[in-house]
């Protein structure tokens, strides 16, 4: 229903402090961006307040207010121009798709051309329209019914190209102090990164609300890293009472509370309440519970036109311009509903900030995904008995097998890790166990590998990540098999070659856990070793080969120390057995230092989660390494 602003950027304090507000704002309103060269319906985002803190100016009570022109806000953008995925409808061809009404123009009267009226049938000259006064919003009437929930709602915000948070909500049916009531919960998670640290920021926010969105109660949290904020309120005797904790201090505040005075959700449900289908300009006035004050929103109705949506391609949707005022400080966003009123998605220009409607598993695909990227990946100190680490160092890649002894506080070794491909376990005890990983050179199975049969069709199959009938990937596919392979090749020298062929097209580099899409890829050409592993799996399993996804930890010496690391390989099957593959080294075979936890299919996002699991693994795990 409501869209909640959520940005993944680097931020001083000063700006974290704004950001925070965002998970509970109305959809703030915006003028129209200056055209982003690679916007998509993929690519949607959320809002952000101007500066400071004014104290409330709410409008009078009559039914009809003076028309404001909000002040623009610092960094405002050229209102001329129009961002790409803005209904389409100008100055030039004003009239909504499918509808005769005229929309307003900047000054909120009717857009026109140089003619002081308009020919009807009957040959009379109309007047000019009188021009659009602000009416304010009547919130008396119900905005939903009881038989519609319940109900959820999921969106995805996008900072330019790149999804950095989710939200949902749910709307249910539950019985109050005051009877039947509406509970709304929401739940919202996004990713923001303050002086070079990515942490995840939760908000949770629950409201008791009667059908026509009047809210009773109210209570909900804000944690960014170790920052946890909470608050609650109710209304009470004309008054709402809000008590807040943050950094450990409490603070209440008494607020004179009118029958027409909303809550956090105002906005979109006076949007559902009556859609804007004609030039039009409402106010709405409701409590941001961040800010603990009552706010000012302006809704201005600026046509209708076909647009881009994350749910069924492009469809008519209605422009709203939206003005949130907070004293005498502004922010600016744009909402395109459809004609029932539901808000399909949103603009917030300040922060670069796009938020879309989506389905469910888009949504949960992406939460996994958000945890995940900033998951404590912890570094591995590994025992090395009388053995000197740069002694060490060397004689690894040189070895054909490599000897572990791990103990694990929560879970056996001997069950918890992979006994596939080129790793064999040994049981000491329960919580104890002697783990051998080798080199997969051709021939017979080692001795202590479980035995596997002849991989599925499943194994060559294109995923979630690429779709293998794509042109781009076709096209990507061809650049790198058409220097790598030749005929007669077995699959491991196809395997071999293509890995050289991929290093040399596209680079890795350091960057964040994400695991991007394969047209994010290939617009960058760089990669995180992750997304590199990804890349060379399914040229592997385009060529027919099957293949999956090795994760557990890779043995390396960092200031002197051995540690364990995070890290993605390749298993393929050569037609007899699995062998391994890295991208990151150059010999045929993989070198043996590495402790395996398990395998991927890496056919969906659940590879979030299992690399989430194994970097848990590793936070209970004390390994040595056996001479």
């Amino acid at each position: 229903m409501q869209s909640y602003p959520s940005a993944a950027c680097s931020l001083s304090r000063r700006h974290l402090s704004r950001l925070l507000l965002l998970g509970v704002l109305a959809p703030l309103g915006c003028r129209p961006a200056p055209p982003d060269k690679t916007l998509d319906p993929a690519l949607a985002v959320e809002a952000v307040k101007g500066e400071g803190e004014k104290p409330t100016n709410l409008w009078n009570q009559s039914n009809e207010v003076a028309a404001w022109e909000p002040k623009a806000p610092s960094g405002a953008v050229d209102t001329s121009s129009k961002q790409p995925d803005a209904p389409l409808h100008s100055n030039e061809n004003p009239t909504a798709v499918g509808s005769t009404d005229v929309p307003p123009a900047a000054d909120g009267s009717s857009a026109r051309n140089s003619n002081s009226g308009s020919v009807l049938k009957e040959g009379v000259v109309k007047d000019p329209v009188e021009k659009v006064r602000p009416v304010l919003d009547d919130p008396s009437e119900n905005w939903i019914e009881w038989n519609r929930l319940p109900l959820e709602i999921w969106e995805l915000s996008f900072l330019g190209q790149r999804p950095v948070g989710t939200t949902s909500r749910s709307y249910q049916k539950t019985r109050g102090l005051e009877g039947d009531v509406v509970r709304v919960e929401l739940n919202s998670i996004s990713r923001v990164s303050i002086d070079g640290k990515t942490s995840l920021q939760r908000l949770q926010l629950t409201t008791q609300e009667l059908p026509n969105g009047q809210i009773l109660r109210l209570e909900g949290s804000l944690q960014m890293g170790d920052i946890n904020n909470r608050f609650s309120g109710v209304i009470a005797d004309d008054q709402l009472r809000v008590d807040m904790v943050a950094s450990g201090k409490p603070l209440r505040t008494n607020l004179a509370w009118l029958d027409d005075f909303r809550g956090p959700f105002a906005v979109e449900q006076s949007l559902l309440r009556r859609p804007m289908t004609k030039p039009e300009i409402r106010m709405v006035k409701n409590f941001d519970p961040m800010l603990g004050r009552l706010v000012e929103v302006q809704l201005e109705h600026k046509g209708a036109g076909i647009s881009p949506t994350m749910m069924g391609g492009s469809v008519e949707l209605q422009e709203i311009a939206v003005t949130q005022r907070d004293g005498d400080q502004f922010a600016n966003s744009t909402i395109w509903t459809d004609k029932s009123g539901e808000p399909m998605k949103s603009f917030f220009p300040a922060l670069d900030i796009r938020v879309f409607r989506v389905t469910e598993k888009e949504s949960v695909d992406f939460a996994r995904q958000s945890e995940w990227l900033v998951a404590a990946v912890p570094v591995l100190e590994i025992g090395i008995g009388d053995a000197n680490a740069g002694q060490l160092e060397k004689q690894l890649p040189r070895a054909e097998s490599v000897g572990y002894r791990i103990v694990h506080t929560k879970e056996d070794p001997f069950v918890s890790l992979s006994r596939k491909t080129n790793q064999s376990i040994k049981s000491l005890d329960a919580r104890s166990a002697q783990v051998t990983f080798q080199q997969t050179k051709e021939g017979k199975l080692p001795e202590g590998i479980e035995a596997e049969g002849r991989p599925g069709v499943e194994w060559t199959a294109g995923t979630d990540w690429i779709d293998f009938q794509s042109n781009g990937w076709k096209a990507f596919r061809e650049s790198v098999s058409d220097v790598a392979l030749r005929d007669g090749q077995s699959a491991r020298s196809k395997a071999i070659a293509l890995r050289d062929a991929l290093r040399a097209k596209v680079k890795t580099a350091k960057g964040d856990q994400q695991i991007r899409k394969l047209e994010s890829l290939l617009n960058s050409l760089a990669c995180n070793s992750t997304e590199h592993t990804l890349l060379l799996a399914h040229l592997m399993r385009d060529q027919g080969i099957p293949t999956r996804i090795a994760i557990g930890y890779k043995v390396a010496v960092q200031e002197g120390e051995l540690v364990g690391l995070l890290d993605t390989w390749i298993e393929a099957y050569d037609g007899t057995r699995w062998f391994v593959l890295d991208e990151s080294e150059e010999g045929a075979e993989i070198i043996a230092s590495r402790i395996k936890v398990r395998e991927s299919a890496f056919a969906s996002s659940s590879l979030y989660d299992e690399l989430r699991s194994v970097a848990a693994w590793g936070a209970d795990a004390k390994i040595e390494l056996l001479p």
